[in-house]
């Protein structure tokens, strides 16, 4: 639908019918149900922060083991530190 923003991460139901902004990380379902979140908040926005989807390609490749596993804080620092050393 135009003029509605689906948040980064964002996962939404098949058949829904979305008419109202998306949070990041967040599900929702049906006619703009919100179900709950991905991640508690400190992860979503250590997520939001490194953004490493916008990284080269490459980049990401290297990192995707930990991208993979499910996001804690320690995770986070070292995928952010793998995506910005060079090889």
């Amino acid at each position: 639908m135009r003029g509605v923003t689906v948040g980064d991460g964002a996962v939404i139901g098949a058949n829904s019918i979305i008419t109202k902004d998306v949070p990041p990380y967040s599900i929702v379902f049906g006619v703009n149900k919100f179900h709950r979140w991905r991640f508690d908040e400190k992860i979503r926005n250590r997520l939001l922060e490194i953004q490493w989807w916008n990284y080269p390609i490459e980049n990401v490749k290297r990192c995707i083991d930990l991208i993979a596993k499910k996001p804690t804080l320690e995770i986070l620092a070292d995928l952010e530190l793998r995506l910005k050393t060079s090889y």
